[in-house]
């Protein structure tokens, strides 16, 4: 290989060495590939985080209507869920006396994580009678099913279904 022929096809000005390395321009490719599938990877793990923040937040939801409806039937008194649309927590009642505890870290402590809030609600009053029944703030029993939402108001959200007159909670976990 000549000279001349070595500078048209790039090649190093000593024809016969070898090349050694990276080029800036290979480097360059590399590092903008890594930063895009990162960057892919950074917003699909989020909305994972998201979507498994709200289902926990759902889920809390779900196992209050079952703790207050085995709270009215095993205790004998009536027991209440307070939901507040907008709100991020909610709390289980008892002759007025709340069952939550924000001690704790868990389903019973009536705090949602992160900025999860009560979404929607069709029933502005979810109670249960000392059997169990679903009943309103009057003590009549509802027979339609009630549906309570939970998520992000921008993001994800998730909703159970409690039953009319049996208070059993249906969701997709």
């Amino acid at each position: 290989m000549t000279l001349k022929s070595a500078l048209i096809w790039g090649a190093a000005v000593r024809p016969d060495a070898k090349k050694q390395g990276i080029s800036l321009v290979e480097l360059m490719i590399t590092a903008v590939m890594i930063a895009v599938v990162s960057g892919i990877g950074y917003v699909s793990f989020s909305n994972s985080i998201e979507n498994q923040t709200a289902k926990t937040g759902i889920g809390q939801v779900a196992y209050a209507v079952r703790k207050a409806k085995h709270y009215a039937r095993t205790k004998g008194t009536a027991t209440t869920l307070s939901l507040t649309v907008g709100s991020n927590n909610f709390d289980m009642l008892a002759n007025g006396q709340s069952l939550t505890d924000t001690n704790n870290f868990d389903a019973s402590s009536g705090n949602f994580p992160d900025d999860i809030e009560v979404i929607s609600s069709s029933c502005g009053y979810i109670g249960f009678s000392v059997d169990g029944t679903l009943v309103d703030s009057a003590g009549n029993i509802i027979y339609n099913d009630c549906t309570i939402t939970v998520g992000y108001s921008n993001g994800p959200q998730e909703t159970i279904t409690v039953k009319g007159k049996t208070g059993i909670v249906e969701y997709d976990s």
